[in-house]
């Protein structure tokens, strides 16, 4: 008997581990119209490509004016492309609508 319930159980923890979620919708739209894709790969970019030359800042800690003036130097500096300079864009508005 106790090998039957070993067995079951052990079956139950199998089957309930291979179960896979789905992954996120790529084409899902934040209501600024961004692009969830682009603002996970631009908070990736943002942490490996920035802390190259300096510390890693806090989008919070500049205004959005600040940043409009910040991106397109850094951008140019990391020598990102088009691609890029777009999720960067997208997860800072981002961070600074949802701080």
């Amino acid at each position: 008997m106790k090998y039957l319930l070993f067995l079951l159980f052990g079956s139950i923890l199998v089957f309930e581990s291979c179960k896979t979620t789905p992954p996120p919708e790529v084409t899902s739209v934040d209501e600024e119209g961004l692009l969830a894709a682009d603002i996970g790969e631009g908070k990736v970019i943002y942490a490996r490509d920035c802390k190259r030359c300096h510390e890693h800042k806090k989008v919070e800690d500049f205004t959005a004016e600040q940043w409009y003036n910040i991106l397109p130097r850094m951008i140019k500096q990391a020598n990102l492309n088009e691609t890029e300079s777009r999720q960067v864009t997208a997860y800072v508005d981002w961070e600074l609508v949802n701080d």
